[in-house]
């Protein structure tokens, strides 16, 4: 449990809020983060993208429209088949 505490505050973030703090960073996640963040508006998306140098996705497909939508946003993203 005391294992616990110490990564509360990063538990209770959202990926965006993480990301904040650091600047051009290359991103591994998986594909439902990239819809969340999609889903949440054009704000997110802009914020994603001047925040990450490029976003590496992995673990399942990146759906095509939101892969698109992100793109044309400025979000450079390369799927890491395998990953």
């Amino acid at each position: 449990m005391e294992v616990l505490k110490k990564f509360k505050n990063f538990l209770d973030e959202t990926p965006l809020e993480r990301l904040e703090v650091r600047k051009e960073v290359i991103l591994v996640t998986v594909p439902s983060i990239l819809m969340d963040i999609a889903g949440q508006g054009e704000d997110s998306m802009k914020r994603l993208a001047s925040q990450t140098k490029c976003i590496v996705f992995g673990g399942a497909p990146l759906p095509v429209e939101t892969g698109d939508l992100l793109a044309n946003h400025g979000v450079n993203l390369a799927g890491g088949y395998g990953m």
